[in-house]
């Protein structure tokens, strides 16, 4: 079936809670749809755009999402918990009280995204972009951070313990911050 029929046709079935999970949407545009608390457990959503889309209390579970771009989506409190994000687009994305437990957000953009109360312990934000990033009461516990871009991030009430900084070392406030610039406290 062409990729645009496809796409016509999600659009056409696309509500509140959904059942898509497990389903190939890999590479199709579906930039602005609603899908909120749309059921999406292990569905790949590979170099899918869904920019602007909103994917508020959405389950994705296990999803796949390399490169997928997700700019200025609304992800607010939804699971993306051991989710594959390497490479994807999240700039300015809305990922408030969203879980993204040992998720796999390597090299992702995630400029200027609100990630404030989210779960990402044990996620992996290697070579991620987070410069200006809200993480206020976020949870970064066990995350691995290195090489992260943190320039203009306040870490004062972020959680991160045991979490792996951009520079190699594990954090600890008392001494991390103060030797790093770039990084607000």
């Amino acid at each position: 079936m062409h990729a645009t029929r496809i796409e016509d046709d999600l659009r056409a079935i696309a509500s509140e809670g959904a059942e898509l999970s497990g389903l190939n949407l890999s590479g199709l545009q579906l930039s602005n749809i609603g899908l909120r608390r749309a059921k999406l457990l292990r569905a790949n959503l590979a170099f899918t755009s869904l920019a602007h889309a909103d994917l508020t209390e959405a389950k994705l579970t296990d999803a796949r999402l390399l490169r997928a771009n997700l700019r200025g989506a609304s992800l607010f409190g939804t699971n993306l918990d051991k989710a594959d994000l390497r490479q994807a687009d999240l700039t300015h994305a809305n990922l408030i009280a969203a879980g993204l437990r040992e998720a796999n957000l390597q090299g992702a953009n995630l400029e200027a995204a609100t990630l404030q109360s989210a779960d990402l312990e044990g996620a992996n934000l290697a070579g991620a972009n987070l410069r200006y990033c809200n993480v206020d009461d976020a949870c970064l516990n066990r995350a691995n951070l290195l090489g992260a871009d943190l320039t203009g991030v306040d870490l004062t009430y972020a959680e991160l313990k045991g979490a792996i900084m951009p520079d190699g070392s594990v954090y600890d406030r008392s001494t991390w911050v103060d030797r790093h610039v770039g990084v607000q406290q």
